[in-house]
């Protein structure tokens, strides 16, 4: 295999690329869009913590803005994924709830997602998926750690 093929940000493109459109399909098949498929999860994650969400947290979690989160919850909520509950102390506060419509799609999602990681570790050992996923831990904490200005990026040979 040439090097260049071997290069490792080639390597990350390529299985970024093969996660994306497993995941496309995936949602295709639920009418579930990428952004959706965010609320659902953050939704999920804090219903079965008992705590309840507003269009605010999903803003800020998200890191979206409120007009895109609105437009999104419309959607979410023609397709009947979630409800929205006005706060009787405060009206212009909604709490946003997943109908067991989309808590259904959402089981069927994480059942998928469970699927799609036993594929990404098919073949591999236990400790060779748990070292995979420390690894990818490490390499995602190095890109990210700090942004270099071009000044300071050193090339290595």
């Amino acid at each position: 295999m040439s090097e260049e093929k071997e290069c490792l940000g080639r390597l990350f493109k390529q299985i970024h690329f093969a996660f994306e459109m497993n995941g496309a399909r995936l949602m295709k098949a639920v009418d579930v869009t990428p952004a959706q498929m965010d609320v659902m999860l953050l939704l999920y994650a804090k219903e079965r913590e008992g705590s309840e969400v507003t269009q605010k947290d999903i803003e800020t979690v998200l890191r979206l803005s409120n007009p895109t989160v609105t437009g999104l919850l419309n959607r979410m909520e023609e397709k009947g994924f979630i409800r929205r509950v006005r706060k009787e102390t405060d009206k212009r506060c909604r709490f946003i709830y997943m109908t067991e419509h989309g808590r259904t799609h959402m089981e069927m999602l994480e059942q998928a997602r469970k699927q799609g990681e036993a594929n990404i570790v098919r073949g591999m050992t236990d400790r060779q998926a748990g070292e995979l996923k420390q690894l990818l831990k490490i390499v995602l904490s190095n890109l990210t750690e700090r942004e270099e200005s071009p000044e300071e990026i050193h090339f290595v040979e």
